[in-house]
């Protein structure tokens, strides 16, 4: 039978050339953007796709592109695909003019993007998403590019003010009811549960910024005055009577999230040819995309994209949700939920392999260049959490506005110690409670250190313990002491690998230690 695939891009080459924040965001909803019209234009035809699902076309609430770069269809499409592109791509072409004052736009765009439709022939017994998913490797190693680049007036369209309102934009937000219909900025992520403490001083700043962002861009790669990048979004709020007694040190950090499904392939497998059940697959994905959207906006992120199984999304690294203190681990706890509630229900149902999540999480200060963090981020999401032998990992970096960084790999699978870690998270994160700061230092002395893994693998470490830290200033945090003891046997039984316990331990106490912090 005959089969036909679409694929678009480049999304990454696109994403890493735009410099802003929001451009970022722009860049990758573009792409999302794209797919979702062509499946509107099918839904409209009366053609139909395996994949996504086009029972009914998803709307994001909060800007985040809910469709993948890839649609398959059944039969020969191809040039009914054509037509439908060229349609698009000539009424973002339009738009890119009208705001950016740039001709030529749609030539621009045919010789920059990658949009590529194979046709197939597969046999009965062929599985279908993954042939033509082959097939749709081999066809992006052909890239497109343009002989005059600069200027682009794709990344110019991007890097417009959302005050433009250009198609994109209005997509993006159509889903919102609220009059808040525009995407954050990393200050505001970053600081968003002062919303609710200081509204009237905070949204002050967020006026002044925005006011900043209107003027009008200095030449034609869409550069902008200084007052929009010097505009200290923290130091505006510190001089707010208003704010000043609610900031925090995690306020003045991101973090941005990179997160990718295992074994979906497996479950793929199974689901083979099944129309009734690929649907399944496909409306089970997109459902997962518009949990987790609600899911990281409600911990006051934002998310980026949200295909498939993957994830792009910035957020705080911790936030005050109904009165108490919600971290990064309580967010990956609902994604996970929501994850395991759609694909997790239907490979059940397959009788295959659960699907999982692995996380790739970096956790920076606020001015550091959101380039560096998403690489970083995508880096501990591929070369160490997926690399892990059973995947369904979370590979974490905390780095400090000085450059010092701690970072380790927390197997979700070990439940005994992921369980403990919760639970000393979950207890140890209000700021009343007390946290003995040498002890966590002391995990870094290479002489404390040796001692204490042995007692750990010896069965001795209540004795430890007790040895080490039985002075008059530690009775007082014997509690801490006590949590500290069960979580590192827990580990140390887990995990083999003395380093992955140090940096494990000693990367979530100073999470701990710093969202706890006043100063």
């Amino acid at each position: 039978m005959k089969y036909t695939a679409l694929t678009l891009g480049p999304i990454y080459k696109t994403i890493n050339r735009v410099k802003r924040t929001r451009a970022t965001w722009a860049a990758s909803y573009f792409f999302s953007y794209l797919t979702k019209k062509i499946m509107e234009k099918c839904k409209e035809k009366g053609l139909t796709t395996i994949l996504p699902y086009d029972g009914k076309i998803f709307q994001s609430r909060h800007g985040a592109g809910l469709y993948a770069d890839r649609i398959y269809f059944e039969g020969n499409v191809m040039v009914k695909l054509e037509e439908f592109i060229d349609e698009i791509l000539k009424e973002i072409a339009d738009d890119i003019e009208n705001i950016t004052n740039n001709g030529n736009a749609l030539e621009y765009l045919k010789n920059y993007l990658n949009i590529h439709i194979i046709e197939s022939n597969l046999e009965n017994d062929k599985n279908i998403l993954l042939e033509l998913n082959r097939h749709l490797d081999q066809a992006e190693l052909q890239q497109n590019f343009p002989l005059h680049d600069d200027p682009s007036p794709l990344l110019d369209y991007l890097d417009a003010q959302l005050s433009h309102n250009s198609i994109i934009v209005q997509d993006a937000f159509s889903g919102n009811t609220n009059k808040h219909k525009r995407f954050l900025s990393i200050p505001e992520i970053a600081t968003s549960e002062l919303k609710e403490k200081c509204p009237e001083a905070y949204n002050e700043v967020v006026s002044k910024m925005e006011n900043c962002h209107r003027k009008e861009p200095v030449g034609h790669l869409g550069e902008h005055p200084k007052c929009d990048e010097d505009i200290d979004f923290i130091d505006e709020l510190e001089q707010k009577d208003e704010c000043k007694l609610h900031i925090r040190p995690y306020h003045k950090y991101f973090a941005v999230l990179y997160a990718d499904g295992d074994n979906i392939g497996k479950l793929l497998e199974r689901i083979g040819n099944d129309s009734c059940k690929l649907k399944d697959f496909s409306r089970a994905l997109l459902t997962f995309g518009q949990q987790a959207e609600e899911i990281i906006r409600e911990f006051g992120g934002s998310g980026i994209y949200l295909g498939g199984e993957d994830i792009l999304a910035y957020l705080p690294i911790a936030s005050v949700k109904e009165g108490e203190l919600q971290t990064v681990f309580d967010l990956l706890r609902k994604l996970d939920k929501a994850f395991d509630d759609t694909l997790g229900e239907l490979a059940m149902d397959q009788q295959v392999t659960t699907p999982t999540l692995s996380y790739g999480i970096m956790m920076a200060y606020a001015k550091h260049p959101i380039r560096e963090v998403r690489k970083i981020a995508l880096s501990l999401l591929h070369d160490k959490a997926k690399k892990t032998p059973c995947k369904n990992s979370i590979a974490l970096r905390f780095q400090k506005h000085s450059g010092q960084y701690t970072e380790c790999v927390i197997e979700k699978g070990k439940t005994c110690s992921f369980t403990a870690l919760h639970e000393m998270i979950h207890a140890y994160k209000s700021k009343d409670k007390e946290i003995l700061t040498g002890l966590i230092h002391r995990l870094k002395d290479d002489l404390f250190f040796t001692t204490f893994i042995q007692a750990a693998r010896m069965n001795r470490l209540e004795d430890f313990m007790e040895n080490s830290f039985n002075e008059p200033i530690h009775k007082d945090k014997q509690s801490f002491i006590q949590h500290f003891t069960d979580l590192s046997r827990k580990v140390a039984n887990d995990y083999p690998d003395n380093r992955q316990v140090r940096d494990i331990l000693f990367t979530v106490l100073r999470y701990i230690q710093f969202i706890n912090s006043k100063n």
